[in-house]
């Protein structure tokens, strides 16, 4: 009887299907981005499916994860997204800006000379002509879609909007001293991360204080800290808390919906042949 052994053909560990120990971004690696990926999980991804040299393709660039692991790892890279700050972050994500300073320049994000300028130093070709096509006699060319958006808002909800999804999802209470005032008038929008910190605008980084705590938080302290400030000098109230865990993972994916639904996200109809 023959009886045939298979050795495996590759080195190193191997993964299973479920990966958890990659975290999620964090500190300087942040953009702002609310569907952003860990950088260590596009390189694991981009160093198991292709050798140096070899190129990747991202069509959604967005916030420029795949383009800087494809760079760390001698990939060449080609980008393409929508986003009037897909370049700006690829160009200082390469040049390895901490996140204070790429705030501070973010006025540049759409200045083309200041960003040609950042690109020259490395070897980078960027366009914003669309490719023409060249198959259109071919019969079974795919027809062409027409065209997804016509530009971007990169602000997605007013402060007046905000204040009111979080009074309607959470109810009329202060997350930081748990007092319920008579009504929303005693309530103000502020940040769950100090945007000292890092902290974005987005409703996912967002909270509603009285205004002793909007006072006393300032626009240096956390609203963790907000709270440990009230426990320990007594100002906070008796009534249940906010949930701020659970308050975060609704108003982010909140934000990725609305990111989803926006007119800039769907395909417009495609009008039917006569």
């Amino acid at each position: 009887m023959e009886r045939r052994k298979y050795l495996k053909d590759y080195k190193g560990a191997s993964y299973g299907n479920i990966w958890d120990d990659v975290l999620p971004p964090s500190g300087e690696e942040r953009t702002g981005s609310p569907d952003q990926k860990p950088l260590a999980l596009y390189e694991r991804i981009i160093k198991a499916s292709s050798n140096e040299d070899d190129l990747v393709l991202d069509p959604f660039c967005g916030c420029a994860t795949t383009i800087i692991a494809a760079n760390n790892l001698k990939r060449r890279w080609v980008g393409i997204d929508r986003r009037v700050d897909a370049r700006y972050h690829i160009v200082t994500r390469l040049m390895s800006i901490d996140k204070k300073e790429r705030e501070r320049i973010e006025k540049y994000a759409t200045d083309k000379g200041w960003l040609d300028r950042q690109t020259a130093k490395y070897e980078i070709h960027y366009q914003t002509d669309p490719p023409v096509r060249t198959d259109e006699a071919d019969p079974d060319t795919i027809r062409e879609l027409p065209q997804v958006y016509t530009h971007h808002h990169e602000t997605l909800h007013t402060h007046a909007e905000m204040k009111q999804i979080l009074v309607d999802q959470f109810g009329l209470k202060c997350w930081g001293c748990n007092h319920i005032p008579p009504d929303e008038r005693y309530l103000h929008l502020d940040h769950v991360r100090p945007k000292s910190e890092g902290g974005n605008n987005d409703i996912d980084n967002r909270a509603l204080l009285c205004q002793p705590c909007n006072n006393k938080k300032s626009d240096k302290m956390s609203l963790a800290g907000l709270r440990k400030a009230n426990k320990k000098d007594g100002h906070e109230q008796p009534s249940e808390p906010i949930d701020l865990k659970a308050a975060s993972a609704w108003t982010r994916d909140y934000l990725i919906k609305t990111v989803r639904e926006t007119p800039y996200q769907r395909p417009l109809p495609i009008e039917s042949e006569q």
